[in-house]
């Protein structure tokens, strides 16, 4: 029988959400679209990463933010902060709720499982597993 203990990453996001962007061809000042409201919050989860983009303060808040320009698609490759921290929280883990046979990761944690896995004859003694 196996069990499988699912771990959020130590770092908490902010909500952020998009307005709506003007067309190409169509002129903002007289656009008919009235200001978004933010989604409720009652319908959102809480959010986690492992790595965070260098700028991140670090705040999550409980209330919603209108993000600084358009969404990029690849964001993700900015994203390198936060390792050391995210280290030290699955060392904690390990510590408390181990020992382990393996690592799974989706994503970030697929990242970080890789990167883990990596340095596993340096991490020896602190976060050993099998696979």
């Amino acid at each position: 029988m196996a069990e499988f203990v699912f771990i959020d990453a130590p770092h908490e996001l902010p909500f952020i959400y998009q307005t709506p962007m003007c067309g190409l061809n169509a002129n903002c000042a007289s656009s008919s679209l009235p200001p978004s409201p933010p989604p409720p919050l009652e319908n959102c989860k809480k959010k986690f990463a492992w790595f965070v983009a260098p700028n991140f303060d670090g705040s999550s808040g409980v209330d919603w933010k209108v993000a600084d320009g358009p969404f990029d698609p690849l964001q993700y490759q900015q994203q390198t902060d936060g390792y050391d921290i995210s280290l030290s929280h699955l060392k904690n883990v390990f510590s408390q709720e181990g020992p382990f046979d393996g690592i799974l990761g989706f994503s970030q944690g697929a990242a970080m499982a890789a990167l883990v896995s990596a340095q596993q004859e340096k991490l020896k003694g602190e976060m050993d597993f099998k696979l």
